[in-house]
């Protein structure tokens, strides 16, 4: 499954790109989201291109479907490889979410939008489990927005230093 999710935020590209490709930034980010846990296990930068892998333990707060109830447990693991290019100012994140057989990744792309800039996240959600498949896609899909806009609210008070 496909799915295009947009995010806004009201600093310029050169400013995001500096918040995104600092190790501080995303710890700042990820301790707003209060996760029970989070690890930031690696991170580089060299020259115009960044990685970071973190992985944390969240609650699981969307209205889970009675068809997955058995496959989504009450807190999840996540763990995540972000990497960015400041040059070209494209992303990709690589998602995975222990016990849950599901492919999460996405290209982002960074666009300049009046005095701000827009993430266009080009999500691919895959699972390949028999009978539940389709729908643990379309619940992650449709919980996708949501967890995306939180993200993006723990993230945009720190945005400020980068000036």
């Amino acid at each position: 499954m496909k799915l295009v999710i947009p995010v806004n935020y009201a600093v310029p590209p050169s400013q995001l790109m500096r918040a995104l490709t600092d190790r501080d930034f995303h710890a700042e980010k990820i301790r707003r989201l209060q996760p029970l846990s989070f690890e930031i296990v690696e991170h580089s930068k060299v020259g115009s291109k960044f990685s970071i892998r973190v992985r944390r333990t969240m609650r699981n707060e969307a209205a889970v479907p009675a068809l997955l109830k058995k496959l989504v447990p009450a807190t999840s693991v996540i763990e995540h490889i972000d990497t960015w290019d400041t040059k070209t100012g494209k992303g990709q994140v690589v998602l995975s979410i222990a016990g849950l057989p599901v492919q999460l990744g996405c290209s982002i792309t960074a666009t300049a939008r009046g005095n701000g800039t827009e993430l266009s996240h080009d999500w691919e959600i895959l699972c390949r489990l028999p009978v539940v498949g389709s729908a643990a896609e379309r619940f992650i899909a449709g919980d996708l927005p949501r967890l995306m806009e939180l993200e993006a609210d723990a993230a945009r008070p720190a945005l400020e230093r980068y000036t």
